[in-house]
């Protein structure tokens, strides 16, 4: 087997590991591990790929009190990547079908892909920035409630409203005035 070697260092907080072995000499063995460690630091860097403060985009949402979401991972990712390459990585952010209301903050909503090179770096989730409740109908449709209840009770009250009708509190309660030409109904007209 020769002479072997399992060696380590550190240098801009990136820690190499490199094994030799068949070696003929311990000078061999030495200048070998050297070689392997200066190669890698020269060539290499860790970069940080994915950071969980990091916004990596926006989705709609659907029946929720908040329209749209903000897209985030739930974890950092260091890689170590040939040096100048970053710019080269490419990104594909997926988002699964239409995102509908409540969403809590551990339910995947899309995913992440890194990849440079055609090789995959980061395939991670991608999670909601904060939960979303879901919206009642009055806030979503951005109607008060008093304006339905309102609009009923005006189609009740053309419904139910007939010739001689003048009564004060129908006509009040539906909001409408009360036309009257020769003691028949002829319209409700909006007050």
């Amino acid at each position: 087997a020769g002479y072997c070697l399992v060696a380590t260092a550190e240098k801009d907080s990136m820690r190499l590991i490199a094994v030799v072995t068949g070696s003929k000499s311990p000078d061999d063995r030495t200048d070998a591990a050297s070689a392997l460690l200066n190669y890698g630091f020269r060539f290499f860097e860790n970069k940080i790929l994915v950071d969980p403060l990091t916004i990596y985009a926006e989705a709609k949402v659907w029946k929720g009190e908040d329209e749209n979401i903000s897209l985030v991972t739930n974890k950092e990712f260091f890689q170590t990547i040939p040096k100048g390459s970053f710019k080269n990585i490419r990104s594909n952010i997926e988002i699964f079908g239409p995102i509908i209301a409540p969403i809590d903050t551990n339910q995947p909503i899309g995913k992440l892909t890194l990849t440079l090179d055609q090789d995959i770096l980061v395939d991670t989730p991608l999670f909601s920035n904060k939960a979303i409740k879901k919206d009642s109908i009055w806030v979503k449709s951005k109607i008060p409630p008093f304006l339905y209840f309102k609009k009923a009770w005006h189609r009740f009250c053309l419904l139910y409203t007939f010739d001689g009708c003048d009564d004060p509190l129908t006509v009040s309660l539906c909001g409408c005035r009360v036309i009257k030409k020769k003691n028949k109904l002829t319209s409700h007209i909006p007050m």
